[in-house]
This record gives C-alpha cells, sequence and structure tokens, in this order.
C-alpha cells in the first residue's frame, strides 16, 4: 500500500506537521525538526524507507517519490528548494544533501537500482537541472548479451554551483568549488576543484576561481 502524504501550511514558520504515516501502510519513517513545507507530496511505495528533513529547511513546490524498501532521503539544515523533485526506484537507494543547499528552480535528483546520490554543502542548483544515477533502461551487447550501462553513484562535493539545464550522468563526480556552465552534460569524474567546467561533456576552460552568491562591484 502506498504512504501519499500532503504538506499542511502552517501559521507557524517550521511548524509543518506531516500526518503520521503508520496510518497510512507504514513503510516509511519521517524525521523532522522546523522544516516548512508548502504544497509538496510525499509518496511512497514498500518498506523500511526513511525521510529526515533537516532543522529549517523550507520546501515549496517539491515532490518526493520513492518506490521499493530500505532507502533513505536525507536533507541537512537550512535547505531551501522550490520545485525539487526527489525520485527513487528499487532497494537501498540514498540521497544525501547537505547543509544551506539552494535548489533555486526545477530539479530533479533521480536515484535507482541501490545507487547513492550525494550533495555537498553550500551548494546552489539553478532551474533545469537533472542528476540521474542510471538510464532507467538498459543497453546490452548484441555479442554477449551483456548489459553496457549500469547504474553508478553520483557525488557533487561542497559549494559546487550548478548553472540553467545543466545534467549530471551516472558515475558523475564534481570537486568543490566547480561552476558548471549553463546547459552542460558531466559524464564522468572530474578531477580539478576551483574551477569552471562547461560543454558536452564538460571540460575545464578556467582554473583558479572561487563563487559567491553576492554580485560584487567590479
Amino acid at each position: 500500500m502506498a504512504a501519499v502524504l500532503r504538506s499542511r501550511i502552517q501559521s507557524c514558520p517550521g511548524a509543518e506537521q506531516i500526518p503520521d504515516p503508520g496510518s497510512r501502510g507504514g513503510g516509511i519513517s519521517i524525521r523532522r525538526q522546523r522544516a516548512f513545507l508548502k504544497k509538496c507530496r510525499i509518496t511512497v511505495i514498500g518498506s523500511d524507507n526513511e525521510i529526515v528533513f533537516g532543522d529549517r529547511n523550507y520546501l515549496e513546490g517539491c515532490r518526493i517519490f520513492i518506490k521499493g524498501s530500505h532507502n533513505r532521503v536525507v536533507l541537512g539544515d537550512l535547505v531551501c528548494a522550490y520545485s525539487l523533485t526527489i525520485h527513487v526506484e528499487d532497494d537501498g537507494n540514498e540521497v544525501h544533501i547537505g547543509h544551506k543547499v539552494l535548489f533555486a528552480g526545477t530539479t530533479e535528483l533521480a536515484c535507482i537500482e541501490g545507487t547513492k546520490i550525494q550533495v555537498g554543502s553550500g551548494c546552489l542548483f539553478s532551474s533545469g537541472v537533472s542528476v540521474r544515477t542510471g538510464d532507467s533502461h538498459s543497453i546490452v551487447s548484441c555479442q554477449d548479451g551483456g548489459r553496457l550501462n549500469p547504474s553508478a553513484d553520483i557525488r557533487i562535493c561542497d559549494r559546487v554551483w550548478l548553472g540553467r539545464n545543466v545534467t549530471l550522468l551516472k558515475g558523475a563526480f564534481v570537486p568543490a568549488d566547480v561552476v558548471v556552465g549553463e546547459g552542460s552534460i558531466v559524464t564522468q569524474g572530474l578531477r580539478t576543484a576551483n574551477t569552471v567546467v562547461a560543454g558536452i561533456p564538460a571540460k575545464v576552460i578556467r582554473e583558479g576561481i572561487r563563487w559567491c552568491h553576492e554580485r560584487i562591484s567590479s
């Protein structure tokens, strides 16, 4: 049986309460501190799943969908998300988001086949971002029938800025203090921190940088 939980807006920020999942078929444990959810939806089909909201999370128009068992979704403290979708299928997956992460627009995190998406602290996601640990379908060899596209973990280190319409595919690794340019596709592990990367596939175009949220006067 699916557990379907819809957020309710409360008058006090941080006082958002989620109905007891035990009354909706079980299969999910939700832990939260002062998380505020607005127009969000959580759907869970399976057993022994867990969702953890950190302190002072703010989520608006977000969706969490879990189909499977023994999965875990963790949001750190001070996460702010608009139109974020977390989609988990199969068993033993984990989505872990660090502290002070901003999802500024439509973003999809999709985790399948027992893989993990790890997002470091202080990251910024622009709109149209897609992060997927698998292809959802199999590509097989005509010679021996073996699968050629297994799913793989994705790791985004601290203070990474992903521009508009960036895509991270299975096995992607983004080091700390990296800016990924608009429309880029990261298909493998990048190696150098403090860089700007761009293109298809994404490659280093500038080194020795750092970024900040503030617009600094030139």
